[in-house]
């Protein structure tokens, strides 16, 4: 599919599970710069690792909202 997406960055929340991770595999697929983005430093290691091996076009980002 292209979604015509060529040299644009998508910024995704939670993508270490759920819509966010399939919304990732879908932006690996293309030529997009993306990150993957999460609040579980495990996790977001862990697909960070499995989504470079599908696109060299990723940045790993950790973040967390939550009121603390």
């Amino acid at each position: 599919m292209n979604l015509q997406l060529e040299n644009k960055l998508a910024l995704v929340n939670g993508s270490t599970a759920g819509i966010g991770s399939a919304i990732d595999k879908a932006l690996a697929a293309e030529v997009v710069r993306f990150t993957v983005n999460g609040r579980n430093e495990a996790s977001l290691s862990f697909s960070a690792t499995v989504m470079k091996r599908a696109s060299k076009n990723l940045m790993k980002l950790s973040s967390n909202s939550k009121n603390k």
